[in-house]
């Protein structure tokens, strides 16, 4: 899958997950511009390991910037993954209107490493944040504020070894506010 380019597309209202990349460890080359518009699920980024890899915001002139509105169940999933960048993005214009975000994940990371998720704006979801397993991953300046439950939630039992929290705006959680649970926590 290395150099694989999905730009460009119109891949509106798909009952599942609008672009699922299972890269077999490799990182694509391009994933650009694509209409992903009313799908349940935006994306789900998989194996990607071989070079860093940045998802700029909707409508930014960013790399990997595609139309992301009007979801219901996620929008960007993690799972597997190396050196990818999420970043200054506004996730709370993202779903559908009808959709209870407090009853939602902001963005879901599962056994991903060295990643970077900075400046987001994911505030009034369940979990703004939920998974595990990312050792080395950096969580700065994002606003977590007035989730439902925990602003950060990680439940895997993975590593989480290195992991940074710093300069979030986390108030008014109705849980925990960052929540370590299993897994092999230093």
């Amino acid at each position: 899958n290395q150099g694989v380019v999905i730009d460009n597309n119109n891949i509106q209202n798909t009952a599942a997950t609008a672009i699922g990349f299972y890269g077999g460890y490799n990182t694509p080359a391009s994933i650009n511009g694509n209409n992903l518009t009313g799908s349940a699920h935006g994306m789900y980024l998989h194996s990607i390991h071989q070079s860093p890899f940045t998802l700029s915001p909707p409508g930014s002139s960013g790399p990997n910037s595609n139309i992301f509105a009007n979801h219901t169940q996620s929008i960007i999933t993690l799972s597997g993954s190396r050196y990818i960048t999420i970043d200054g993005w506004d996730f709370t214009t993202l779903f559908d209107t009808n959709v209870d975000r407090s009853t939602k994940v902001g963005l879901n990371i599962f056994n991903s490493s060295n990643c970077m998720i900075s400046n987001n704006d994911l505030s009034g979801f369940s979990h703004a944040i939920k998974g595990g397993g990312v050792p080395n991953t950096s969580f700065i300046g994002n606003n977590l504020s007035n989730s439902s439950s925990h602003a950060i939630y990680f439940h895997q039992h993975a590593s989480n070894q290195g992991v940074v929290i710093d300069n979030n705006d986390i108030q008014n959680t109705a849980a925990t506010a960052i929540g370590f649970y299993g897994g092999y926590n230093t």
